[in-house]
């Protein structure tokens, strides 16, 4: 059973993960954290409760660190945060970040000489953030991006991320599979 470990913050955008849970339900464990042990309210006005704090979990055990999309501004230089992802990665495990979780892990700087992608639809030079990226191997092409153990998505395909995430984590058996379940999330029914 795979664990899998989602970041609440302040406004984060539930409906940018919440597929690859779903793909992932039944073959992963999943827990939150966050910076503080209280409830946070979603982008989509629903309230979360959240489970732990960063000093209460072992990052080294976790197998799949999903940060949601929203807006993660007032994350920015959290060196804790920064330390606690490295430490997944030094564990063996991967880091999901969907458009702003993308934006958060370039500006953490974890994203420096990797390529990636991320915002809502993509980095363009007249974003804000854009600066954001200038250590990285910026793609504007792809709507998902997958460098070593990071996974990068624009939040605008946060049905393409879902059935990457998926595919990561060994939920998604081949690419027939993963054609036919973007098919499946997407409603396509040619």
């Amino acid at each position: 059973m795979k664990k899998v470990t989602v970041f609440y913050y302040d406004e984060f955008a539930e409906f940018e993960i919440v597929l690859a849970l779903l793909l992932m339900r039944g073959k992963s464990e999943v827990s939150t954290v966050a910076l503080e042990k209280r409830n946070y309210l979603g982008e989509e006005m629903q309230w979360y409760c959240n489970e732990n704090t960063l000093v209460d979990v072992d990052p080294s055990k976790i197998d799949l660190f999903l940060i949601p999309g929203g807006d993660s501004r007032p994350l920015y230089g959290n060196v804790e945060l920064k330390v606690f992802i490295e430490k997944v990665v030094e564990g063996g495990g991967k880091v999901a970040g969907v458009c702003g979780g993308a934006v958060l892990l370039a500006e953490l700087g974890l994203l420096d000489g990797r390529r990636c992608t991320g915002n809502t639809s993509g980095i363009l030079e007249t974003d804000e953030v854009y600066s954001l990226y200038e250590k990285t191997n910026l793609v504007k092409d792809e709507y998902v991006v997958v460098d070593g153990p990071f996974i990068t998505g624009q939040g605008q395909a946060y049905v393409e991320f879902a059935v990457e995430v998926a595919r990561q984590m060994d939920c998604v058996t081949d690419e027939a599979d993963f054609a036919e379940t973007l098919k499946w999330l997407k409603n396509d029914r040619s």
